[in-house]
């Protein structure tokens, strides 16, 4: 249940807010508890702070900084469904939330929120509603969510929160507990201020007890106090005492009357640009805007006084503004800014500032243009928008040109709240927008703060304007220059197309009058700006574009994509206009309205087009049904509406490399293994219809033998119990490639391959896949993990779950398959799409990426989607294949250092699990074995429950699982804080061909490990001088090999039982070199990936013995292919020219 605490101005919420924050997270920290701390604190100065879309997106951003799998588990499904909407959904955003926060991976989820009455009130609400439903759905909710929320008590925010418990922090009620809290409060800040001002002792008592006496429960009183007296000389002191104001008003007051005479102009503007700025500004902002007259022309001519004397120029306003650690200038608290703008304040005859707010905007917006029309930035736009993702450069631009962000940003706000005044400011626009490289780089800088969206280049002046919403101009615009009405920019986009996706009404209705054509489509994906405004949900706006096709008599438009695009992102009000205009509800893009509203799964919308008249058994361009598709996507409602309406049952679907899945949907819905839609379409009396007509069926045959054996157990007795007589001779049109599709993969099972499955061959064949850019992390890793023999066999069998066809095991699986049946490169093309789409971390083809985060990002995919058959005392069917094979486990040890026979404490051990061990390299590192060791060592420092304080800790971690494949990460990037940028370490680590990894182990694994190991090498040793010149001492040659045949024999009586059991596990703690991704280059934003693998040894089938010739170490350079001789190969284990950064073994 969330806890409301509320209270009036001054009364600590913010302090507590804080408090609780820290508490959590030391609590956190100091016990090793499971819990997430989050927190979101609301500004109504800073628009990032103040609407409840930032508040869902920062608290999502912190619980995926500790948790980044997440993003594919719960951002990804709700990105492909909503695409660019998604960052502007709100519920999309609490959807994504609620379940991150559930997810076991966290445990319990603290979150706090403060000062929720700065929060803007529209959206406010909708948290609130999202809120109280989410916690009041089930009496005792399934969630870890543990929500704290503090405001000023508003009637609008109790209504909402009245089922839940409410703390009211009120000075009468509270007296003890806030006035004891107030008087620990008072007493650190005096004593602070004394020491500042060389307070005597008595003095010091006095000041405490003046405070006390006043703050009537008003920490804001307190602190405003005290910053008061920090300014007072001390033989002013006790005089001052007795005029301190009681109310925080009278402070405020008291402040703005001891302003110094002669300094009303600086502080009234300091003051006004603090208050209607969109967001905090920094000192050095601040300054820029005070020191800028009309007649600078450059940011140089700004005067350096006004810059280094900006911060005393801020003391002038006492304590009514506070300077941030981070230099950014804000109102000491929300009352300030309240106060400054109320008539409270403007009725007093003693009044000596009056702030106007449009003409302060008319000011910060003269500001703003005159900045950006300097001629130092008329540099123009980099040559390539990939800039916009690199921080490096970004930073450096603004530190050259501190205020250009903010000018660069927020221009065109001030424009719009300037009233009456947005006129006379149009000549300076017209001059920054009609020079063209001023313009590029204005908005690539714009275009940095907000990256929901690409930069789109080459836009006119006419573009920018209705894309920011200043159609005001557009008439003098137009006067004055020669502009294209239908001009289009790198997307292909009109100034209508970027009117319609913003939503601004005045400015479509005015192009549209000025004669802008609405015929027009993009480049990209053939988008009208009718298509924009369905997708971005503009409701007045389709109505405005579709009454202009009317009267144009350009009704044709409507046919195009509008209808599907508006089915597909859910919206009913839209459908609604579309459908009134005329829109035709069949197909005229491959797929119809009907099917795209049931792949966005709105049951509602599928109801309103049925009720239309939309054909019921239309087919997409890939032949499927809307039955068929509400069944793959498992959604019974939708079924049940399409079964009501008529809909075909037994029509059937053919397979093919689009589809992955065919038959009939009743076919479909048996894979599944759905029973609610197997009952619905059992139960339809359409059913008995089309099998009278005489359409075939094929359902019990699937059923008997192409699903899980335990769905058929459960499924069969509703088939032969409801279903009419089958002909199990009929061919059905799918069946073949349903059947080819789903049956195992132990033989070879298509007639077209020129080879066999992977599944049967235990060597990889060397195929090099191309460049798509700068793609050489993804061929590199790749390359790598196709060398795993384990890996290969295991996805050639993996089914992917219907409705997930495009997921990216099944992308790894499909490229493995072209890899293994191609002759030469090929492009991996297909699987870069799957990916880009799965996980847009990695969506640019030129783009550098970091090669271990790939590795990650992929590995975690694998694992949550690959299983394979688990060994028995793992008391379950399956497990991840990843943690089978490839997951390792650390058990830790954590003992105090500080012991004494007074205060024994007993060592805790704790188990986690790796997927890749990590090697830390310094300056004294020389081998990989070393690197890895180092780190699994370390002292910590936490509370002890025994001693009541902090001490020292050591924990101890050793690996008490070998996973049957090793990974190790060489940690080679780093952040440089000082230059802002990412490094590379330079230095050699030497890699052993064979790693002995029993020195990493617990006792009770080594002691498991070394018989093995040791029987190894041991063998190894005789086979050695058997193959030598002598031979093995006193034995024939053939009588040597019969020798270390059965040694063989021998060494497998020694694995320990439950490393036998084990079957992904390590045995012998011995582990081969078998591949290395390196990194060429000398730094971390450039440079090139290649891979070492080295080829599993194929047997030879007249021996069954490794044939030694196919055993090779091979370089793949994307395409480029490589054997690597003896030398390269002791180059690379020496560390030597290659720079190591990922190692299989």
């Amino acid at each position: 249940m969330p806890l409301w605490i509320s209270g009036n101005p001054g009364m600590g919420k913010t302090v507590l807010s804080s408090f609780l924050v820290e508490h959590f997270d030391n609590q956190r920290k100091q016990e090793f508890l499971n819990t997430r701390v989050i927190y979101f604190f609301c500004n109504d100065q800073d628009e990032t702070q103040k609407t409840g879309l930032f508040l869902l997106k920062a608290l999502i951003h912190q619980c995926l900084q500790s948790s980044p799998s997440l993003i594919q588990k719960y951002v990804t499904p709700e990105y492909q469904t909503l695409g660019d909407g998604l960052y502007t959904s709100f519920a999309g955003l609490w959807d994504i939330f609620t379940k991150i926060t559930c997810d076991p991976v966290f445990g319990c989820v603290y979150c706090v929120l403060d000062a929720l009455d700065e929060c803007e009130e529209k959206s406010r609400n909708q948290l609130l509603h999202c809120i109280s439903t989410y916690f009041l759905a089930s009496p005792t909710p399934q969630n870890n969510l543990r929500l704290i929320l503090t405001s000023r008590p508003y009637d609008s925010i109790r209504s909402q929160l009245l089922c839940f418990p409410i703390i009211r922090l009120e000075a009468e009620k509270e007296e003890h507990h806030i006035n004891s809290d107030i008087a620990i409060y008072i007493e650190a800040e005096v004593h602070k201020l004394a020491l500042l001002r060389q307070y005597t002792e008595d003095l010091k008592d006095r000041v405490i007890k003046t405070l006390r006496s006043s703050a009537d429960g008003m920490f804001l009183w307190v602190s405003l106090a005290v910053t008061i007296l920090k300014q007072t000389p001390i033989g002013k002191v006790e005089k001052k005492l007795t005029e301190v104001p009681k109310t925080i008003d009278e402070v405020y007051k008291r402040v703005l009357l001891e302003i110094p005479d002669g300094s009303e102009e600086e502080v009234s503007n300091i003051l006004k640009y603090v208050l209607f700025a969109f967001r905090p500004l920094t000192l050095t902002e601040l300054g820029i805007v005070c020191g800028m007259k009309p007649e600078h022309q450059s940011a140089s001519s700004i005067p350096a006084e006004a810059l280094r004397g900006i911060r005393g120029d801020v003391d002038l306003c006492g304590p009514l503004l506070k300077v941030q650690s981070n230099d950014t200038v804000h109102l000491v608290h929300h009352s300030a800014k309240e106060y400054l703008l109320s008539s409270r304040y403007f009725n007093l005859q003693t009044c000596r500032l009056r702030f106007n707010q449009p003409a302060a905007h008319f000011e910060l917006a003269k500001i703003c243009v005159q900045y950006l029309s300097f001629e130092e930035l008329a540099r123009g736009p980099l040559e390539t928008a990939f800039w916009l993702f690199d921080e490096v450069i970004f930073q450096g631009i603004l530190k050259q040109r501190p205020f250009l962000e903010y000018a660069a940003v927020y221009w065109y706000r001030h424009i719009h709240q300037a009233k009456d005044k947005q006129l006379e400011i149009f000549d300076h626009v017209r001059a920054i927008l009609s020079a063209e490289s001023k313009r590029d780089f204005l908005f690539q800088v714009h275009q940095y703060h907000y990256r929901d969206h690409e930069y789109a280049g080459n836009q006119s002046s006419l573009h920018i304007l209705v894309r920011v919403g200043l159609g005001i101009f557009i008439g003098q615009l137009l006067a004055s220059d020669r502009t294209e009405i239908d001009a289009v920019d790198d997307f292909g986009w009109t100034a209508l197309h970027w009117a319609s996706r913003q939503g601004h009404e005045a400015e479509v209705r005015l192009l549209l009058e000025i004669g802008a054509s609405i015929s027009l489509t993009d480049k990209r994906d053939g988008w009208l700006a009718l298509d924009l405004a369905v997708i971005y949900g503009h409701e007045p706006v389709v109505r405005i574009l579709v009454e202009e096709a009317t009267k144009r008599n350009t009704k044709d438009v409507l046919n195009k994509n509008s209808l599907s695009l508006a089915a597909e992102n859910g919206r009913m009000a839209i459908m609604l206009v579309l459908i009134e205009y005329g829109a035709d509800l069949r197909s005229q893009t491959g797929r119809t309205a009907l099917h795209q509203a049931i792949e966005g799964r709105h049951t509602a919308i599928v109801q309103l087009l049925l009720e239309k008249g939309a054909d019921i058994d239309a087919t997409d361009r890939l032949g499927r049904t809307p039955l068929f598709l509400a069944t793959c996507y498992e959604q019974p409602e939708t079924v049940e509406l399409l079964l009501n309406g008529g809909a075909k049952i037994r029509t059937a679907v053919r397979v093919t490399a689009d589809v992955g899945l065919g038959g009939t949907a009743l076919d479909a819905a048996i894979l599944k293994g759905n029973r609610p839609i197997i009952g619905l379409l059992l139960g339809s009396t359409k059913l008995d219809e089309e099998y009278e007509e005489g359409r075939p069926n094929t359902t019990l045959e699937q059923a008997s033998g192409r699903v899980d054996n335990r769905r058929t157990n459960e499924i069969q007795p509703q088939l032969t119990e409801s279903a009419p007589s089958i002909d199990l001779e009929h061919n059905n049109p799918g069946t073949q490639t349903i059947e080819a599709a789903y049956k195992d993969n132990d033989v070879a099972h298509t007639e077209h391959s020129r080879h066999p499955s992977p599944s049967v061959s235990r060597y990889q064949p060397v195929v090099g896949l191309y460049n798509l850019g700068c793609t050489g992390w993804l061929n590199s890793v790749i390359q790598l993990l196709n060398s795993i023999h384990d890996l290969r066999r295991e996805i050639s069998l993996y089914k992917p779950p219907l409705g997930q066809l495009e997921n990216v095991t099944t992308a790894v699986r499909d490229l493995f398959q072209q890899m293994f049946e191609a002759d030469s490169a090929i492009s991996p093309d297909q699987f870069f799409r799957v990916l880009s789409t799965n996980v847009p971390l990695f969506g640019s083809r030129h783009a550098e990426q970091d090669v271990q985060e790939f590795w990650y990002q992929l590995v975690t995919q694998l694992r949550g989607e690959l299983t394979v058959k688990a060994p028995p005392s793992s008391g379950s069917d399956r497990l991840p294949f990843i943690d089978k094979y490839m997951m390792g486990r650390f058990e830790s040890i954590l003992t105090r250092v500080e012991q004494d026979d007074s205060s024994v404490e007993e060592p805790v051990i704790s188990f986690d699990n790796f997927m890749a061990l990590d090697s830390h390299i310094t300056k004294s590192t020389t081998n990989l074995a070393q690197s890895i060791i180092a780190p699994l060592i370390e002292t910590v420092e936490k509370r002890s429950a025994v001693l009541g304080r902090d001490t020292y800790y050591q924990r101890s971690s050793r690996v008490s699982r070998l996973p049957k494949y090793l990974t190790v990460r060489l940690v080679r990037f780093f952040w440089n804080r000082a230059e802002q940028r990412k490094m590379k370490i330079i230095q050699k680590v030497e890699v052993p061909l064979e790693l002995d990894a029993t020195e990493l182990c617990t006792e009770e694994l080594k002691l498991k490990l070394m018989p093995v190991r040791d029987k190894i090498r041991e063998l190894r040793r005789i086979e050695k001088l058997q193959n030598s010149q002598s031979g093995l001492v006193g034995l024939a040659p053939e009588s040597g090999s019969a020798f270390i045949e059965a040694a063989r024999t021998g060494v497998l009586s020694l694995v320990d039982p439950d490393l036998a059991a084990d079957d992904g596990s390590n045995k012998s703690g011995l582990y081969e070199l078998r591949g290395i991704i390196t990194h060429d280059g000398q730094n971390a934003q450039s440079g090139h990936y290649c891979s070492f693998v080295k080829q599993k040894p194929r047997n030879d089938p007249q021996t069954d013995r490794a044939d030694l010739q196919t055993g090779k170490w091979w370089i793949f350079d994307d395409h480029k292919i490589s054997e690597a001789d003896e030398e390269q190969i002791a180059i690379l284990a020496r560390g030597g020219k290659y720079f190591s950064f990922l190692i299989l073994l």
